[in-house]
């Protein structure tokens, strides 16, 4: 049985090529959205890409986050997306992974909030005059930032696409060293790879032993967001490794994960879901 894979380019960057060929010498298909649907509106209902593929297929997206949260709402592809739910919210993970948390020392409060408390929360978070910032959707409506109480009143200014009420984290810097992503699949580790030294982006194959082992036993916890998703752990100035942050398998780049091993074990993961789907629509 084969798996469709729906690749978007900009979504999988320099490593695409070599994904796409890896995917097809696997014996899959690999389909390609194409640059002008990036300018399309993705409110229009008639949903442009239900041509990609026919209803109930075994499909597999790898795409930006636009783009696959539409598939994950629509489900008319199966599995269609990986990690595309309300699991990868911070009010959700944050306490399964406690132990090991970066922004330990966080509070959840509403967007709203955030101006009219700014002096306390910059008096209780503030290190360096800077507050760290993220919103707790799993659909990231901004990035995670570090800001200044000035910085912040140009955030409001501008606009965001957090609602009043959206719930935001917000927490105190930290001094991070290395950042690495790793691929869980089915409680297991499939991949991994470096994407950040100090505050430059670095992508390398390169893993300490202390971040893939604590990958390891965090990837067969009793919590799985889904049976395949994603994982950020840093290294601090001090030398802890800690959970940065866990994300959606389907809209996460691999930046240089090995594109062998990713899709050997999505694909047969992929299928299963597939026959476990078609199984339970007989009965």
């Amino acid at each position: 049985m084969t798996v469709t894979w729906i690749l978007e380019p900009d979504m999988c960057g320099a490593y695409y090529r070599n994904l796409a060929a890896e995917i097809e010498s696997q014996g899959h298909v690999t389909l390609t959205v194409p640059d002008y649907y990036t300018t399309l509106d993705w409110a229009d209902t008639s949903r442009f890409y239900k041509d990609f593929a026919p209803p109930g297929s075994c499909v597999v997206c790898h795409a930006s986050f636009q783009f696959t949260n539409l598939v994950a709402e629509d489900e008319i592809w199966v599995p269609g997306t990986y990690g595309l739910c309300d699991s990868i919210d911070c009010s959700n993970y944050f306490r399964h992974f406690e132990d090991f948390l970066l922004n330990d020392d966080y509070e959840l409060i509403r967007y709203h909030e955030l101006r009219k408390r700014s002096d306390t929360l910059f008096k209780t978070f503030g290190v360096g005059d800077r507050i760290f910032i993220r919103p707790e959707s799993g659909k990231k409506p901004f990035a995670g930032r570090l800001l200044t109480q000035s910085e912040l009143e140009v955030h409001f200014s501008r606009g965001s696409n957090v609602s009043p009420d959206g719930l935001v984290v917000v927490s105190r810097p930290k001094s991070i060293r290395f950042e690495w992503r790793f691929i869980i699949a089915d409680r297991r580790v499939i991949a991994a790879s470096m994407y950040k030294d100090g505050d430059s982006f670095c992508v390398s194959p390169d893993v300490k032993p202390e971040a893939f082992e604590l990958a390891t036993i965090l990837s067969s916890r009793e919590f799985q967001p889904d049976r395949i998703w994603v994982l950020d752990i840093c290294e601090l100035s001090n030398g802890d490794v800690k959970v940065v942050e866990i994300n959606g398998f389907s809209s996460s780049s691999w930046y240089c994960c090995n594109v062998k091993d990713v899709v050997a074990a999505v694909s047969e993961i992929a299928i299963d879901d597939w026959k476990l789907k078609s199984s339970a629509k007989k009965k």
